[in-house]
């Protein structure tokens, strides 16, 4: 019966009105067509190669010494001595290479196509509250290594008194994958500062890293209990195959849900478990013939909340792009 009436909403809400930010477009590419043509997804799924790549950084440094390595944007690693091992378990006794992405900006994070989409305790995807996201990768000769003294990570932040949790990416580790977030038991997130050698205090988190090569992060779920599933109806020609719609929490920490699921009965793109009452902007992005398909919307979230983002536009580059969602 629920989902009856769903799709009967769905069908009238679409069928009266676009959306309330896109009352002037036409009602023939909300129809719901016997077959649909559909744009090539080539271009999007190099995209994320094309995005990730070139944002790792590099650092080397030998597997004997310790080290406090600083990324670009201020992660902190503390690395102790004598901290890898090869596959067989012998000390290493040469040269480490760390590869390092990080991500802080709703724009990045879109672009990249990532998300902050997690598993929470009732098995279900839910956007969560991140302070941002990071990859990194141990190496030797271009061999996997182990870590056998746990390297401190420390996260910069301004947002204090927040009981905060480790999240990695254990079914998906790999740099170009499909991260999806899961809570770290293991792990504390210990609010502490951390002091630089001329003494400036930087305030933040400090967790741990024990794998060689994944995802990390530190946040928490949304607080409140009161969620919903949440529509996208995207224009004629898109599905999941080459093209994603987010939605991005108007709020300083780091929340982008990425919709998982394209009903093809109803058309629509979903997502579950997003508060009420969420103040936020809906993003649509495609890439076709060298050019990012992009469109937004502006949105307060309320039961079975359904968007269309129908009016796209050309963006030209990456980094324009991510200027674009970064201003929403």
């Amino acid at each position: 019966m629920k989902k009856r009436y769903l799709i009967a909403t769905l069908v009238s809400i679409i069928f009266l009105s676009c959306s309330t930010n896109h009352e002037d477009c036409e009602i023939s590419p909300l129809q719901f067509p016997n077959h649909e043509q559909l744009f090539d997804g080539e271009e999007y799924i190099q995209s994320i190669e094309d995005c990730r790549l070139p944002k790792i950084q590099a650092f080397t440094f030998m597997s004997f010494n310790g080290i406090e390595i600083l990324s670009n944007q201020g992660l902190i690693l503390n690395i102790n001595p004598q901290s890898f091992t090869n596959e067989n378990g012998e000390m290493i006794d040469g040269e480490i290479t760390l590869s390092l992405f990080e991500a802080y900006t709703s724009g990045e994070v879109i672009a990249c196509q990532l998300s902050t989409n997690g598993i929470n305790t009732s098995n279900e995807a839910e956007p969560l509250i991140l302070s941002g996201m990071y990859y990194l990768e141990f190496t030797h000769n271009n061999q996997p290594v182990n870590i056998v003294s746990q390297i401190d990570l420390f996260i910069p932040s301004s947002y204090l008194g927040l009981q905060l949790l480790k999240f990695s990416s254990p079914s998906c580790p790999d740099l170009l994958c499909d991260v999806l977030w899961e809570q770290q038991n293991n792990f504390e997130v210990i609010e502490e500062p951390y002091i630089d050698p001329a003494g400036e205090v930087i305030e933040g988190y400090h967790t741990f890293v024990r794998d060689s090569k994944g995802w990390h992060s530190i946040g928490q779920f949304a607080l409140t209990q009161d969620k919903t599933d949440v529509f996208n109806k995207a224009a004629n020609g898109y599905n999941k195959t080459n093209s994603n719609v987010f939605i991005v929490y108007n709020q300083p920490f780091l929340t982008i849900g990425k919709y998982p699921v394209f009903e093809d009965s109803e058309r629509v793109f979903k997502l579950s478990q997003v508060p009420l009452n969420t103040d936020a902007s809906i993003v649509f992005v495609s890439k076709q013939n060298a050019n990012f398909i992009f469109d937004s919307q502006n949105s307060t979230i309320t039961i079975n909340k359904i968007t269309g983002t129908l009016e796209t536009i050309n963006i030209a580059t990456e980094e324009d792009l991510i200027n674009t969602i970064n201003n929403l």
